[in-house]
């Protein structure tokens, strides 16, 4: 923080620890003044007390203990809004300058009352200082366009590990119909080497039989021929 901030800081909250350590030691002579609206904040809200010096004394209390947090940066911003909060009432009271008969008094009331009107402006001001930080305002809107994009970004992911998942499923059910087709025509390829053997054995065994066929008219042949040379041979009796 600036030292230029912290002397403004302080000298905002200066008349208001003066102002509120008065109103403590001291509440009788602002009565007549602040009954003015007590007794009208009285009549709209049930649970305000009757005692006008008790109600002057916290306001006082509250100036107090609100001016030295401000003038301490201690808890500046919530500390300025009260202030600005408890300047509302006794500006009201204190420097009612349209019921003033005289011109001088009337005068000299509303420079109190304007002059308090600028110290609500400056107290404004402290409790939306965010001395260059970013407030909450922007930081809330931060938060909800992160929680978006966050958002957005997880159905992403949810979304390509979908549809990671999914072609994982395919690709198996493909590897699978790839290994059951390999198999069958394995099993195609298989039967068609046994039924080529089997054919080749039949043709062999045709080819087998017509040779023994073959060599056994021959045989026949010789036979025949040796026994007829034979019977030739033989001399006649």
């Amino acid at each position: 923080m600036s030292l230029l901030r912290t002397a403004a800081r302080g000298m905002l909250a200066s008349m208001f620890i003066y102002g509120g350590l008065d109103a403590l030691r001291n509440p009788g002579p602002k009565v007549p003044n602040a009954e003015a609206v007590t007794d009208e904040l009285a009549d709209r809200i049930d649970q305000l007390p009757d005692d006008t010096e008790a109600l002057i004394r916290a306001n006082g209390a509250l100036q107090v203990g609100a001016g030295v947090c401000l003038a301490t940066n201690t808890f500046a911003r919530p500390a300025a809004a009260a202030l600005a909060a408890s300047l509302v009432p006794t500006t009201a009271a204190g420097h009612r300058f349209w019921e003033s008969d005289s011109e001088a008094t009337r005068v000299q009331q509303t420079i109190h009352f304007l002059k308090n009107v600028g110290l609500l402006g400056g107290l404004i001001i402290a409790a939306m200082d965010t001395e260059g930080e970013p407030g909450v305002a922007w930081r809330a809107q931060h938060a909800i366009e992160h929680s978006k994009l966050l958002a957005d970004h997880q159905k992403e992911v949810a979304d390509l590990t979908a549809e990671v998942a999914k072609a994982k499923t395919e690709s198996k059910a493909a590897e699978s119909r790839v290994k059951a087709a390999e198999a069958a025509a394995d099993t195609r390829v298989k039967a068609a080497q046994t039924k080529a053997a089997v054919i080749a054995t039949a043709k062999q065994a045709r080819r087998d039989a017509k040779l023994a066929a073959k060599a056994g008219r021959g045989l026949s042949r010789v036979v025949g021929l040796a026994g007829r040379t034979a019977r030739a041979a033989v001399p006649p009796y």
